[in-house]
């Protein structure tokens, strides 16, 4: 079981990373779609920086039980943003990985944040 956890970790981890490096290199855009999704700007601004390290930290098994389980927590408060914007009607663009998600954010999105949340479920178990 270790090493699924392990290897949970890393995949959470790696998301998380690719997802705040995406948002620090066109920050101002990022900042833009945070607004559309109703982020405050000085939240949106430390939000790259809190994946990065939270990414980071699973990554390297860095108190991996706890960050698995404030990662699974911030995916699943992300996630409900993204469900209230869609139930809301005429969802923004899905800023979730930068200039690489540039889309409507929708129903896969969702989905994809659940995986990772059961991924980091698996992770803080497995630890």
């Amino acid at each position: 079981m270790h090493n699924i956890a392990v290897a949970c970790a890393v995949i959470v981890g790696a998301v998380l990373v690719f997802a705040g490096v995406s948002k620090l290199v066109a920050l101002e855009q990022w900042r833009t779609d945070a607004r559309t999704l109703g982020v405050p700007d000085r939240v949106a601004v430390v939000v790259p920086v809190y994946e990065l390290a939270l990414g980071l930290g699973l990554i390297f098994g860095i108190a991996t039980t706890v960050l698995a389980l404030i990662a699974a927590s911030t995916l699943a408060a992300m996630t409900l943003l993204l469900v209230k914007k869609i139930i809301d009607g005429n969802p923004p663009t899905c800023a979730c990985f930068g200039k690489f998600s540039r889309k409507t954010i929708g129903p896969v999105d969702v989905a994809r944040n659940m995986c990772l949340i059961v991924l980091a479920i698996v992770a803080a178990v497995g630890f």
